[in-house]
């Protein structure tokens, strides 16, 4: 038992915090021939000592010694790099929506427990996720004109606000079905076309 006071455990992530590097190195040793034992070992590149001054790495985060956490640049990279692909897997259709919106959610949810409000809003807004609209008239679209104020020549009857062939105005309305945005403001949202 090493009776450490300073210990931080998640799952099978530690850190052990000590003023003397010497206790630590000791510390190491000893959970060695612990875990040797039972046919363990401690991961050679993620296991090492340094000085709280130093950024960390632990659990996915660089830990800066002001408090902040950011996410590993390796980290950023590959999430752009799957979320390009995504994007242009889901603009030639093999990718639905609810699976682009449940990959974009798990990544946020990680990447919120980091400072990283300013790099999510760069990543959202660098990538949109955009289908080109199909050749001919949109889906579901209308054009509606006021009964009574078409153009001269045509034979709509008078209406009650005395229009008048003679007078013949035009009124057109058009209507497409709404359309959702995935922006950085809210990344969570229905993805849809911009």
């Amino acid at each position: 038992m090493l009776r450490a006071k300073g210990y931080l455990r998640y799952v099978d992530d530690f850190a052990l915090f000590h003023d003397e590097p010497g206790q630590l190195e000791d510390w190491r040793r000893r959970i060695e021939g612990y875990l040797e034992g039972r046919r363990l070992k401690l991961h050679p590149r993620k296991t090492e000592i340094l000085p709280t001054a130093e950024p960390a790495a632990f659990l996915g985060f660089v830990l800066l010694p002001d408090g902040r956490r950011l996410l590993p640049e390796a980290n950023v990279r590959r999430f752009r790099n799957r979320l390009r692909g995504l994007r242009d897997r889901w603009r030639t259709g093999p990718v639905e929506p609810p699976e682009v919106r449940r990959r974009i959610v798990s990544w946020i949810a990680h990447a919120e427990h980091a400072n990283t409000r300013r790099l999510r809003r760069s990543i959202f807004s660098a990538v949109r996720f955009y289908r080109a609209p199909e050749p001919g008239p949109p889906p579901n679209a209308f054009c509606a004109a006021a009964p009574g104020t078409t153009n001269r020549g045509t034979s709509a009857p008078r209406t009650a606000t005395g229009t008048t062939l003679a007078t013949g105005t035009t009124t057109t309305a058009s209507a497409l079905p709404a359309r959702s945005t995935a922006g950085a403001s809210d990344p969570t949202g229905p993805v849809g076309e911009r």
